[in-house]
Order: structure tokens, then C-alpha cells, then sequence
């Protein structure tokens, strides 16, 4: 239990970083699995799965494209 609580710690810690220089930088994050769909009968955006993860992403094992969540590494250098 120790040891998943101090990893979910270092997830979010790592997420929140990568959002903060996202922002801070003016990076837009765009989905990797979902596009945004408008619908003009009610005027709202929608999320819409977009075809890549089990057609594509899972059936290759091709993860370079997204985010690397699980090193400790960060993608850039954090200065606070």
C-alpha cells in the first residue's frame, strides 16, 4: 500500500510539473486518444474517441508518441 500511494504521489507530482511548463509556455494539450467534436443542436463540444489506441497504439505497442509518465525523468527542467 505504502509503495502505490508514494507512486501515485510521483505520477501526479510529475503531471502537475508537465501541465505548470505546458502552461507557463503557452503548449496546448491535445488528447491522444480523443478529438473535440462540436455539435451545433446544442451548441457543445464533445469528446470523441478517435480510433488510435486499440487499432493502432495497443496492436503495435508503439508508445513513443505519448507523454512518458512512468520515468522519472521530466521533459524539460523544472525551475521554480
Amino acid at each position: 500500500m505504502i509503495k502505490a500511494a508514494s507512486e501515485k504521489e510521483r505520477l501526479e507530482t510529475k503531471q502537475r510539473a508537465v501541465r505548470k511548463h505546458k502552461e507557463s509556455n503557452a503548449i496546448e494539450h491535445v488528447a491522444a486518444y480523443f478529438k473535440i467534436e462540436h455539435h451545433d443542436e446544442d451548441d457543445q463540444d464533445y469528446y470523441v474517441y478517435n480510433g488510435q489506441y486499440f487499432e493502432h497504439d495497443r496492436k503495435n505497442k508503439q508508445w513513443d508518441r505519448l507523454p512518458d509518465l512512468f520515468s522519472a525523468d521530466l521533459p524539460f527542467e523544472v525551475s521554480d
